[in-house]
């Protein structure tokens, strides 16, 4: 453990500063140096947030408790150079990070924990906490049954740890859609809509969220609270419209929502919502990101003046796109926040070519604009296979943006070596096994062939066009050794680089055997089917059994049980498939069956993703990528 001694006014920091030390460790300070800090609370009028020097011993003087540990972090990092000075002003109220809780990953408190320590050395003052239905909610037992919920015990442990650390944590919920997992059930029969949105007007719904907010009101310090309503395209088509019939979807979502405000106002809440349905109930398509769509001004003036909105946008990536969105929203009376990605969702790599391109362009265009808070989203769409430490550069991004210091890779870079030990280009390898030859680098198409690689079938080959190229191979087998280079320096994240490695191991063996078994197939070269089925296949089935292991580990690390189950159907599935395909190809050399009928049809083009190309196709859908048969009737 780091040993700090801190003299002056430090009293507010150190329980914080006890919690920090017992959950993290400064890569570059060694556990024997003895550190001692002078320290000065500066006055809430204060024109800067944080000064730091060396001169004379170190010190640090602070306007906010979160501003401290972002300082304590530079003067460590710094505080071996003689008459170092700095001095830093937050650009915005706020920088928080959101985790996804929802995705079947739930994180540990401990992770948590963990996370919070690094976001508060980051500069982050504020934590959002995505929980659809994994927070117990009395008398619903079956919200969030079987699905790792958080007890109210954890969110207030959670809760305390953040506050001595200066991170404000905000329940992030949803009161209208993403509700499928809590809808499932038989006691949500009367308030549901359709498969994932409530059902508006019934009485049901209505005590179903009174009951979500209270619960929040009662579990954290604070009285913000996100209630979500995003993405509820499907609003009022279900039972709603059989019961009603159609009703304007804008009118829909205002009625809902002033309903929902009674009740937050009612616990004294500040409510915070995503923006995206006002602008998609006015958009044909229900497209977002319309520049063409105007609200009026009686259609501003409808929307509860004390609701912060959420302007949401990953995609694009130039300044100019965002400056004419963020100027849509100019009419607003509201708090506006900004909510950018670090993009942890395309699979199981992350995309830091698209995290650093769209939120610097991003970042950039909210300085120009009425913007309180920029937050750092982490996704972890079909089924979190993206571990969440990878979002560590992600984090140390928003945090360099929010105090208006130098966010190009380099000084990321810089930043990133002193917090983790591991260079911004350590971490950035691991986007390599989605950035294949003839793949643009920078991957702003986010395409995700690793994913697709790893799941799709041997003998169906729905993807095998795009990747029967002998270079893929060979650059996931350089991927494999350079990250065996780096797990070996690694420290806590060894576990993290060593799954990467593993991955690698199996992509280079698998990207090209579908098409190398059809080939063989069809040549009736029975020699090489031979070949695969007595060492190629077993080899491959050994390694993916060895990436499960590996991939267990993290997850294990970091989250908790449930959802696991989710990673084993698939990387066991996986395993099963390989010794199904050895089957079946060792009946057809034996002559116990005339022909492999998954080999005889011809692969088509795979049209099915995001986008297709004639290189490489972007496509997040386990579903869609594993099988073209039914997997399961939804």
């Amino acid at each position: 453990m780091t040993n700090i001694q801190l003299s002056g006014v430090s009293r507010e920091v150190e329980p914080g500063l006890k919690n920090l030390l017992e959950y993290y460790s400064f890569p570059g300070v060694p556990e024997e140096e003895k550190i001692s800090i002078a320290v000065e609370r500066l006055g809430e009028d204060a024109p800067v947030s944080l000064r730091v020097g060396t001169k004379n011993g170190l010190h640090i003087a602070y306007r906010e408790t979160a501003a401290f540990f972002r300082a304590l972090s530079i003067l460590l990092q710094h505080r071996t150079q003689r008459d170092f000075q700095k001095q830093e002003t937050a650009r915005f109220e706020g920088c928080s990070t959101m985790f996804d809780l929802s995705r079947n990953a739930v994180c540990t408190v401990d992770e948590l924990k963990r996370l919070l320590c690094f976001m508060a050395l980051a500069g982050h003052n504020r934590c959002y906490l995505y929980m659809e239905d994994t927070y117990e909610l009395p008398g619903y037992p079956y919200f969030g049954y079987l699905r790792g919920r958080y007890s109210l015990n954890e969110l207030r442990e959670i809760d305390g740890f953040a506050h001595s650390l200066g991170i404000e944590a905000v329940p992030w919920i949803q009161t209208l859609a993403h509700l499928k997992n809590a809808l499932q059930w038989g006691y949500a029969a009367s308030m549901r809509d359709t498969d994932d949105i409530l059902f508006v007007g019934e009485e049901e719904t209505y005590r179903l969220i009174e009951a979500m907010i209270a619960t929040m009101d009662r579990t954290f310090r604070t009285k913000k609270i996100n209630i979500g309503m995003d993405e509820a395209m499907a609003l009022g088509t279900g039972a709603y419209l059989r019961k009603h019939g159609f009703e304007n979807q804008f009118q829909l979502m205002l009625r809902h929502l002033n309903r929902v405000n009674g009740i937050v106002r009612k616990y004294g809440m500040s409510p915070i919502m995503c923006d995206d349905m006002f602008y998609r109930t006015h958009d044909a398509n229900h497209e977002y990101y319309n520049t063409d769509i105007r609200l009026s001004r009686e259609d501003l003036a409808r929307v509860p003046e004390n609701m912060s909105l959420v302007f949401w946008d990953y995609y694009h990536d130039r300044e100019k796109e965002y400056d004419e969105l963020l100027a849509l929203r100019d009419g607003f009376p509201n708090r506006i926040i900004f909510a950018g990605g670090v993009w942890r969702w395309m699979g199981f790599v992350p995309g830091y070519s698209k995290t650093f391109v769209s939120s610097n362009a991003a970042l950039a265009a909210c300085e120009r604009h009425r913007v309180s808070e920029i937050m750092a989203t982490a996704w972890a769409d079909d089924g979190a296979e993206t571990p969440v430490e990878t979002i560590l550069p992600g984090i140390i991004l928003f945090g360099e943006r929010c105090f208006g210091e130098p966010s190009d890779k380099a000084a990321v870079s810089r930043r990133c070596e002193f917090l983790t030990g591991l260079s911004l280009g350590d971490f950035c390898e691991i986007e390599q096994l989605d950035i294949l030859p003839g793949c643009e680098n920078p991957n702003l198409k986010t395409r995700n062939p690793s994913k697709q690689i790893l799941y799709q079938d041997l003998l169906l080959g729905a993807l095998d066009r795009y990747f029967d190229k002998p270079e893929i191979a060979s650059h996931y087998t350089a991927c494999e050794k350079r990250l065996l280079e780096i797990a070996g320096r690694a420290g806590r994240y060894s576990r993290l680089f060593r799954m990467y490695a593993s991955l690698a191991r199996v992509l280079a063996q698998k990207a090209a055997l579908g098409s190398e078994i059809r080939s063989a197939y069809r040549g009736r070269d029975d020699e090489k089917l031979r070949e695969i089925v007595q060492t190629t296949l077993p080899r491959l089935k050994e390694d993916v059994l060895t990436f499960k292991k590996q991939f267990a580990r993290v997850w294990f690390y970091e989250n908790k049980g449930q959802g696991f189950e989710i990673m084993d159907i698939r990387l066991g599935g996986l395993a099963g498939r390989i010794d199904t395909a050895t089957a079946r190809l060792a009946d057809y050399l034996g002559h116990r069956i005339s022909a492999v009928e998954e080999l005889e049809e011809d692969p088509l083009p795979f049209t099915e993703g995001d986008f297709s190309d004639e290189v490489y196709v972007c496509c997040n859908s386990y579903r869609k990528i594993v099988s073209q048969n039914t997997l399961a009737h939804l």
